[in-house]
């Protein structure tokens, strides 16, 4: 890995005025030093494509600014990765694919599929076509290479997980036990791994659950308290994922209702609010947006 980037360092071309080879060159050093009124970027991209492909010769964008900032035909790249492709839909991931010389599809099959959920909000019900082509029933731009693509390369290791239980369903249910989890460094301690916690509740219309909901609460606060006790730099992050938007608000609303009463619970998440660094320590959603 280093040997790669010090020859990519190497071939890196300098934004030194003195040794401007190219307008493009000079353009992009320009843009650099104004502080106002910058040249839009969509322009520049056009304007000086090749110069910042030799200056930045990785980008990491979504589809959406790939449409928005490199116009069709001007920017092209040697090799595409598209990282969690079983959230992208096909048509999202054409404008990468286009620029692409070779591309790398990279995803998990069993992840959940791209939603649905914002082609609805404000929409009228679309209907189902029943003369639909065998492409539009293709929820994402993963399942579209496995078809396409034979033999597809499979992950043999899960690597994220502190403890292996918690894998240890996934891998029986859904991988067939194939994935090698390695072993954690300890086996009974409560405070690693999963459980299991019955809460004797009724689910109401609209997949809510309040006494779900509040006991998962009283359990979230109580973490809070015992961790504001610590240094800030010991403290540990809390999330809470439920399985749908309105329990998710449901438990965010009981959450709030304790901390009110619970001073030192409260402390805990102004940590965090003043910690900043765009990471999320603290955070209650669903499972869609977590996923």
């Amino acid at each position: 890995k280093i040997e790669v980037q010090h020859e990519v360092t190497k071939h890196r071309p300098t934004l030194d005025l003195e040794h401007a080879s190219s307008s493009e060159q000079v353009l992009v050093r320009r843009e650099t030093e104004k502080q106002r009124r910058h040249k839009p970027l969509r322009e520049l991209f056009d304007e000086a494509s090749s110069f910042i492909t030799q200056l930045t010769p990785c980008f990491m964008m979504s589809p959406l600014s790939v449409a928005q900032y490199l116009k069709p035909g001007n920017c092209e790249f040697d090799l595409v990765v598209i990282d969690e492709a079983s959230q992208m839909k096909p048509e999202d991931a054409i404008g990468g694919l286009v620029r692409a010389g070779q591309i790398v599809v990279v995803g998990d099959p069993k992840q959940l599929p791209p939603t649905s959920f914002f082609d609805r909000v404000g929409g009228e019900p679309v209907e189902e076509d029943e003369e639909a082509t065998d492409a539009d029933q293709i929820e994402s731009i993963l399942e579209t290479a496995m078809n396409c693509w034979q033999p597809y390369r499979r992950l043999l290791w899960h690597y994220r997980s502190r403890h292996g239980s918690l894998i240890a369903f996934s891998n029986e249910k859904f991988y067939d036990g194939e994935l090698i989890v390695f072993p954690a460094p300890v086996k009974d301690n409560p405070e690693y791994g999963v459980r299991m916690e019955h809460v004797s509740g009724t689910c109401r219309r609209g997949g809510t659950n309040l006494k779900e909901a509040q006991c998962i609460a009283e359990a979230a606060v109580e973490f809070m308290r015992l961790e504001a006790r610590k240094d800030e730099d010991a403290m540990r992050s809390l999330g809470v994922v439920a399985m749908n938007r309105a329990q998710t608000e449901l438990i965010a609303d009981e959450i709030s209702r304790l901390l009110q009463r619970v001073p030192d619970a409260y402390a805990y998440t102004e940590v965090f609010e003043n910690r900043g660094g765009g990471i999320e320590s603290f955070f209650v959603k669903n499972l869609e947006n977590v996923q």
